[in-house]
């Protein structure tokens, strides 16, 4: 049931990978009054 879970999760992000988008994965940290964000850094 696992593959299956996967399969549906990860099946829009492959399609968008090969599309030539950049997929970034939720990031959990305490960003204080919310002005630092990680995208700013991203290359």
């Amino acid at each position: 049931m696992r593959a299956f879970y996967e399969a549906v999760i990860f099946s829009p992000e492959k399609y968008r990978h090969s599309q030539g988008c950049v997929i970034r994965q939720p990031w959990d940290m305490e960003v204080g009054a919310g002005t630092f964000s990680t995208l700013r850094n991203a290359p």
